[in-house]
């Protein structure tokens, strides 16, 4: 099955002097590819951030270190068997 790239068409609004500054630098026809890349690598940032985050959670959890205690304990068992 392909996958289908289907677009969704909206309107941002911008000061002017960093719409000019976008069409300098970036080039008519290419802006919103630019800005396409530029929210994704946004979205990933939040994403990597919030996965840290729930895993920094978990090291200062108390339950969740026994468990991983006993799984370890449990693992090495098997290895030494």
């Amino acid at each position: 099955m392909t996958e289908t790239n289907i677009k969704q068409t909206f309107s941002i609004t911008l000061p002017v002097p960093l719409y000019e500054q976008l069409l300098q630098e970036i080039g008519k026809g290419k802006i919103s590819q630019f800005i396409k890349k530029v929210v994704e690598k946004e979205l990933k940032k939040t994403d990597k951030q919030s996965l840290k985050a729930a895993y920094q959670a978990l090291e200062n959890c108390s339950e969740y270190q026994k468990e991983a205690e006993e799984w370890e304990a449990a693992n090495l068992e098997d290895v030494e068997s």
